[in-house]
């Protein structure tokens, strides 16, 4: 019930959230990780992006 209100809050998997439950138990305390912006390369350069044709949906 408590994991169900922090995935809601939070936006956490079930998944995330028991890992991070399981860590704060075992340290006592948790690591903050800064979030990964850019996750992915680029793959087009800004020509080729504004070459390629945009579907209308």
């Amino acid at each position: 019930m408590v994991i169900r209100y922090l995935m809601k809050i939070s936006g956490y998997s079930r998944q995330q959230l028991t890992r991070l439950i399981a860590q704060y138990r075992k340290t006592g305390h948790l690591k903050r990780r800064q979030r990964t912006v850019a996750g992915f390369k680029r793959k087009y350069t800004k020509e080729i992006s504004i070459c390629w044709p945009r579907h209308s949906l």
